[in-house]
């Protein structure tokens, strides 16, 4: 078969373009580290890229969820640390009032108020713009002040306007944790936790009996076991440190020692919660942990489909360079030869 040189040059340009495109296609890939530029370039290697980047934000926004839910449940448990060691507090004012004049029994009284208004300020504790103890209703203050019918002694109660709702976060695959606590599991007292009565030093006997909601009710009875000497009810801490109050600036000892059981047992539930959400932080930095570990594996199975072998790569492009350039050369003495001869042939005719 003769070759003319319309094939030659045919031939020779469709050599060129393939390596020029040889070329072009390892620069971009060793300027950009990566072997795949685009889908076509490895279908199969694009879906499984693709795979490894939704897992990976996907632990992105878990780990951030995580970030958020610690944040919430440290000043969870800060502001219950504080709960502790306020109703220890009032504990010990009753425990000093059996000793005290009436001077000193107003100034408990004083002490137990101001201990009141501390809870009273835990309770509405906010991160950021949201109250921490309104369940799911972040944007509503928890607890409010509430004036109670003429001739209720104490003249005030605080009432609960949050819900019991738990802020479940996803914090990984099919896993969720909770990153809040009620004001209900804070500030009231489980109503299980009472006995059904206590008997008190003058005789008379302290039952207690669950009420409507959170509300505990508290009937005093005489020594005879029958007749009622006084009924108060409480729902929460500062209800039951306003009742402590109110009785020591009347030195009413029957109230004073009928409310040690509950703060006591309030106290313990408040320390139980507060060991319950050191463990669900420990969990979630435990939790954190295996996130990065699995973004980092997920991480190196993305590097191994799409970045490339810049070693490898050099290396091949100094051979296509090489063969380019040799390609050029050849043909430049080709088309030079060829020229040569039209032109010979034309003068000879």
């Amino acid at each position: 078969m003769r070759i003319t040189s319309s094939i030659l040059y045919s031939q020779i340009l469709n050599g060129l373009q393939n390596f020029q495109a040889t070329d072009s296609e390892l620069t971009n890939e060793l300027s950009t580290g990566k072997k795949i530029l685009k889908p076509s370039d490895d279908v199969a290697g694009t879906m499984c890229a693709m795979d490894y980047q939704v897992s990976i934000r996907n632990n992105n926004q878990f780990e951030n969820n995580i970030n958020d839910a610690t944040t919430n449940l440290n000043l969870t448990s800060n502001v219950l640390t504080g709960v502790s060691s306020t109703l220890s507090a009032l504990t010990n004012l009753i425990s000093s009032s059996s000793s005290t004049t009436t001077v000193d029994s107003a100034t408990l009284a004083n002490q137990a108020s101001q201990l009141r208004n501390e809870l009273y300020n835990y309770s509405n504790t906010k991160n950021g713009s949201d109250y921490l103890f309104s369940g799911f209703l972040t944007n509503q203050q928890p607890y409010t002040i509430q004036n109670q019918p003429v001739g209720t002694v104490p003249s005030t109660a605080y009432v609960y306007n949050g819900d019991d709702g738990a802020l479940n976060i996803p914090i990984g695959s099919g896993k969720t944790m909770q990153a809040n606590v009620t004001g209900n599991d804070a500030f009231s007292l489980a109503q299980g936790a009472l006995p059904a009565s206590v008997t008190l030093s003058n005789g008379q006997i302290a039952e207690y009996s669950a009420g409507a909601g959170t509300a505990v009710n508290v009937t005093i009875l005489h020594s005879d076991g029958v007749t009622v000497a006084d009924s108060f009810s409480f729902s929460n801490v500062m209800d039951m440190a306003n009742i402590v109050s109110s009785a020591l600036s009347t030195d009413d000892t029957s109230r004073i020692e009928a409310m040690t059981e509950p703060l006591s047992d309030m106290q313990n539930q408040v320390n139980a919660l507060q060991s319950d959400v050191g463990s669900r932080i420990n969990a979630l930095k435990d939790q954190t942990s295996l996130l990065t570990q699995n973004t980092t594996t997920l991480q190196n199975q993305q590097s191994t489909v799409e970045d490339a072998d810049t070693n490898q790569l050099a290396l091949q492009l100094s051979q296509t360079s090489t063969a380019l350039q040799a390609l050029e050369s050849t043909a430049s003495q080709i088309l030079t030869q060829s020229l040569f001869n039209f032109l010979s042939s034309t003068a000879t005719g």
